[in-house]
């Protein structure tokens, strides 16, 4: 406990360096019974960030802790816009505008791949990771936040998730979706591989299906196991629609992993969109 308050009152005090004129308004915020975020701050344009601290991964308890990073991460974005109406009085702060959207802060002295590529699963626009680094020398010694770059991690994975048959079979119009869809599916969890037949895509985990993508007349047809009916990609409102229960299936299916998996997370309940409108319209196909 030592080490993680030294930890957490670094990351207080470095906030500012990447947050230029940031406040810190509490501590210790319960977004249920169990789980809390560490930090709330409120940046200078306004807007709620929420610091969530994780511990270093020296031991089997702090592994199976980076796993539940991620839905700790959705249940706090959620918390905060359930609650945005009442969180400035709650902190009396009357910097906090509650019209802005919350942003989550992830804070470890070390990023694994496999949180790495859970964060990747949600909205670049309302989650950042940062490595808190320390850098000694003649002139002194300090700690400084480097943040790594969620926006762009799925163009870094494009080998992987470019499936020939269902992409090409695509019309033109609807081939920006594809690889959008491809992109955020495969941030989910790196032991998750498509599998890839004729001009459809499957993702299993273990022997479960967790979704599948098919071109059908050159338009995509979506499918994720207990949902009805087969979610209508035509607009931005249903492909957030249909990554929202993927990333539910995906959770579920993961909860049900043996008892001593490491990667063994919690189950929650998230009803609010995870991907913003403007960022599905950021997205383009790779020229």
């Amino acid at each position: 406990m030592e080490r993680h308050e030294t930890v957490l009152q670094t990351v207080a005090r470095v906030l500012g360096d990447a947050f230029p004129d940031a406040e810190v308004v509490d501590r210790d915020v319960l977004i249920d019974r169990e789980r809390s975020i560490q930090l709330a701050a409120v940046d200078a344009s306004g807007r709620l960030m929420l610091v969530l601290v994780v511990e270093a991964a020296h031991d089997e308890v702090a592994l199976t802790a980076h796993a539940d990073v991620a839905l700790t991460a959705l249940d706090a974005l959620v918390f905060a816009r359930r609650n945005a109406a009442v969180l400035s009085s709650h902190f009396h702060s009357s910097r906090l505008k509650p019209e802005l959207p919350p942003l989550l802060i992830v804070v470890a002295r070390a990023l694994d791949e496999t949180l790495i590529g859970r964060l990747g699963a949600l909205d670049p626009r309302l989650v950042r990771a940062f490595e808190l680094r320390h850098v000694a020398s003649s002139r002194g010694s300090a700690e400084y936040l480097a943040e790594f770059d969620l926006a762009n991690l799925g163009s870094r994975r494009d080998p992987a998730v470019q499936p020939t048959g269902f992409i090409d079979a695509l019309d033109a119009e609807h081939r920006a979706m594809g690889e959008l869809l491809m992109r955020r599916i495969a941030r989910l969890d790196e032991d998750i591989e498509p599998v890839r037949r004729g001009q459809g895509v499957t993702w299993r985990m273990r022997e479960d299906l967790v979704c599948s993508l098919c071109a059908r007349d050159g338009r995509i047809d979506a499918q994720v196991p207990g949902t009805t009916p087969a979610f209508s990609l035509d607009t931005r409102e249903g492909s957030e629609r249909f990554l929202e229960a993927v990333v539910q299936r995906y959770l579920a299916l993961a909860h049900a992993k043996p008892a001593g998996s490491a990667s063994a997370v919690v189950g929650g309940d998230v009803r609010e969109p995870l991907l913003s409108p403007e960022e599905l319209a950021a997205f383009e196909p790779t020229k």
